[in-house]
């Protein structure tokens, strides 16, 4: 294989002093894979050697975010369709649960479980709602956050995956 070819690339150690651990960044461009680098970002839980490409990307808004940092929220729900299909969110799959779309704070996972459903109170009847939404105080609170959030229908089809931390 051509040097720099390879699907993965290795990381570079990079020094984050406001978690008190090292955790990994890639460098695409970098030969030297022994530097460490210091740099003013943080990140939740330990960076993996994974391709942007062989991960799941999941932004999520600080709320949910904070939930599954504190292990409060397992599962994640999203209308069916894009990369919320069973092509790409599968068992063992890699998740990557990043507070918005371009901050510095992440959590790695991997599927657990995935469960499709034909509207929240079909995905409701095969999940426990207080691990979706652990604010609401019934389910059918936790049907009406969610419909409000998805902004879906009675029937809207769904993807949920349960995530466990790495």
């Amino acid at each position: 294989m051509p040097n720099g070819s390879s699907k993965r690339k290795m990381r570079q150690a990079t020094s984050c002093k406001q978690l008190d651990f090292d955790w990994r960044q890639s460098s695409q461009g970098s030969n030297n894979r022994d530097v460490m680098v210091e740099i003013d970002a943080c990140t939740i839980g330990p960076q993996l050697s994974v391709d942007p490409a062989d991960r799941l990307f999941v932004p999520l808004a600080a709320s949910p975010f904070n939930w599954f940092q504190s292990g409060q929220k397992k599962w994640e729900l999203r209308r069916f369709g894009r990369q919320y299909t069973p092509k790409h969110v599968r068992v063992g799959r890699r998740v990557e649960l990043r507070k918005g779309y371009k901050g510095p704070e992440s959590i790695w996972g991997e599927v657990l479980d995935v469960v499709e459903a034909n509207g929240l109170d079909d995905f409701f009847n095969k999940v426990d709602f207080k691990e979706v939404i652990p604010v609401a105080s019934t389910r059918e609170d936790a049907v009406q956050i969610a419909s409000d959030i998805l902004r879906v229908g009675s029937s809207t089809p769904l993807l949920g995956f349960c995530v466990v931390k790495l």
